[in-house]
């Protein structure tokens, strides 16, 4: 049996983008714990999904074309992340990327001569 969720599958039939978001509670003796939400849990911890969204052209296509089809809860939980989170959920570039853009930037500027010389130096004959 395949899926169709692409970069997010998550075992046979299951998505990696499902689910509410967790939150962090204070026990009776102070304890700080995350509890995860009741009934939906996530699937995946917030952190995998931003670090692929930076790092994977293919997690991000597959983000945006699994959102719409995913409930009510984890859309929530995925806006809420990804709203918090633009620097990190940004897709990254790599290096040699990152340096042809900056060329081609720079080609398309163009170079700018000036037609007759510096200002105020004048030529001695």
């Amino acid at each position: 049996m395949s899926n169709n969720y692409g970069y997010w599958a998550w075992g046979p039939n299951r998505c990696a983008l499902q689910g509410g978001a967790s939150t962090v509670v204070t026990t009776p003796d102070g304890r700080k714990v995350t509890q995860k939400y009741q009934g939906n849990p996530a699937v995946v911890p917030d952190e995998y999904i931003l670090n692929a969204l930076s790092r994977s052209p293919q997690a991000r296509s597959d983000f945006t074309r699994l959102f719409p089809t995913l409930d009510a809860v984890s859309q929530e939980r995925l806006t809420e992340l990804v709203n918090k989170n633009r620097t990190r959920a940004g897709l990254r570039v790599s290096p040699q990327t990152l340096n042809d853009n900056i060329q081609r930037k720079e080609v398309r500027a163009g170079v700018h001569v000036r037609a007759g010389g510096r200002p105020g130096i004048v030529a001695e004959k």
